[in-house]
């Protein structure tokens, strides 16, 4: 049986985690709301239900395909173009989780979830920063993931509620996500000294835009990043231990 004064620290120690992880997750909170309306209240433009909208929010929770997926209803895909596109557009996500097997490990349970609900953002909170001091780790990164989720599906709700009471032209709605992924790049920038990985990420990403057509770029991008990184791993060591 716990102590009553070991439960009491015990209680202190994930209510102070939850508040760390909660700053942490405010960039992601200012980006995730806004971006949630702007995919819900397109998907009600096209005439899918409010209920429909926020589900989809809450069990695929895949930002910039959720956004894709709204034309490719509305053009009538294939399930096959649709799951192909989805691997494409998503096949980054493959690479973050190789990086993240130990941290996975620990959650136990929890992870499946941690897996499922891993995203860009998620990802860069991840791995731009170091733990906080007096927090517990595995909560620390558990709780990020659920309050990035929750932000997604929130502000999901509230484009549910917009778009069921409101008309509003939707026109330019899908640039959303592109502004946050911008921002938060920037941010990521300014807040380090640029490196060998922004070099090596910058130029995959400039060659392929000029080298493959659009629906190949990204996964382009990421196998060119990777070779070259494997490449000059020697540097990037070197530059991650200054």
């Amino acid at each position: 049986m716990v102590e009553p004064n070991v439960s009491h620290q015990i209680h202190l120690s994930k209510k102070y985690t939850f508040k760390k992880a909660l700053v942490a997750t405010i960039p992601v909170m200012f980006g995730y709301i806004p971006t949630g309306i702007a995919f819900s209240m397109l998907m009600m433009s096209c005439g899918y239900g409010p209920l429909l909208t926020v589900f989809m929010s809450l069990l695929v929770y895949a930002g910039s395909m959720q956004f894709l997926s709204v034309e490719l209803f509305a053009t009538g895909a294939s399930f096959i173009q649709i799951a192909l596109l989805t691997f494409l557009v998503n096949a980054r996500h493959i690479f973050y989780g190789l990086s993240l097997f130990k941290m996975f490990d620990k959650q136990g349970k929890r992870k499946p979830y941690m897996i499922y609900t891993l995203t860009d953002e998620t990802y860069a909170l991840f791995t731009s920063g170091k733990v906080p001091e007096g927090v517990d780790e595995i909560n620390y990164y558990f709780y990020i993931t659920m309050l990035d989720h929750f932000y997604w599906v929130f502000g999901t709700c509230i484009g549910a509620v917009i778009g069921s009471s409101l008309t509003i032209n939707t026109a330019g709605m899908d640039f959303a996500l592109t502004a946050m992924f911008t921002v938060m790049l920037l941010e990521q920038i300014l807040s380090k000294t640029p490196n060998i990985i922004f070099l090596i990420s910058a130029a995959s990403g400039l060659a392929c835009i000029i080298l493959f057509p659009s629906n190949v770029m990204l996964l382009s991008s990421i196998f060119l990043a990777l070779i070259l990184t494997i490449v000059f791993r020697k540097a990037v060591q070197k530059n991650a231990e200054q």
